[in-house]
């Protein structure tokens, strides 16, 4: 199944104008995953959305959604139980 789509490459390009190898350098994920991410094919893991959002200076939420941030919420905690 193919994964939603965010809006992490509107945001970024449009937004904050700045390229992968920059968000990946403010962030910490390496530049295949975020383009990853763009495209649908992965969705990123708490962490990931946590480092992407700061290093863009919104919350995860607005880049990659409200459904998805809560669906890997709810993986950790049960992962957790």
């Amino acid at each position: 199944m193919e994964e939603p789509r965010s809006n992490l490459r509107k945001i970024r390009i449009f937004d904050k104008r700045i390229s992968q190898w920059e968000l990946s350098k403010k962030s910490g994920v390496h530049p295949s995953r975020i383009s990853l991410f763009e495209c649908g094919k992965k969705t990123p893991s708490l962490n990931e959305m946590d480092r992407i959002a700061a290093a863009l200076g919104i919350l995860p939420e607005e880049v990659f959604g409200l459904s998805v941030v809560m669906e890997r919420l709810t993986a950790s905690r049960k992962k957790r139980e």
